[in-house]
């Protein structure tokens, strides 16, 4: 399981040699993210959701509300594709900026993942998120 909250000089000693790691800012090593054994996908699972937790805690309370939907795009093959739309509860005035999120991944290390963070961006900054 990935080590979360090991010092620098300890992600350093296994990720990169002491010459290389001067090129870095303390800051940057300071907060450097862990290893990974990308082959224990408990391991994994437990640091995305504890990566999810971390960013919305780090975003803090919400704006204003949205408002969740999915609808089902018909695909040349016959396959209903879900999507998910997060917007504003409240519209703005002449709309607001869209993000699209296209995820390729088979979800192997979360399903949806990143699609937890975009109701979070929805209630921060007012877009709209596909």
């Amino acid at each position: 399981m990935p080590t979360y909250g090991a010092s620098a000089k300890d992600i350093v000693g296994t990720r990169m040699s002491s010459r290389r790691a001067r090129r870095y800012s303390p800051e940057i090593l300071e907060n450097a993210a862990p290893h990974v054994d990308w082959s224990d996908y408990t391991g994994m699972r437990a640091g995305v959701t504890f990566l999810e937790v971390l960013t919305l805690v780090q975003l803090g309370a919400p704006k204003t509300s949205i408002h969740e939907s999915e609808r089902q795009i018909p695909m040349r093959d016959g396959y209903a594709s879900t999507i998910e739309i997060a917007k504003p509860a409240c519209k703005a005035p002449g709309g607001g900026p869209l993000i699209v999120l296209i995820h390729g991944g088979d979800g192997s290390v979360s399903p949806k993942t990143s699609w937890w963070l975009l109701p979070a961006l929805v209630r921060r900054s007012g877009v709209v998120a596909v």
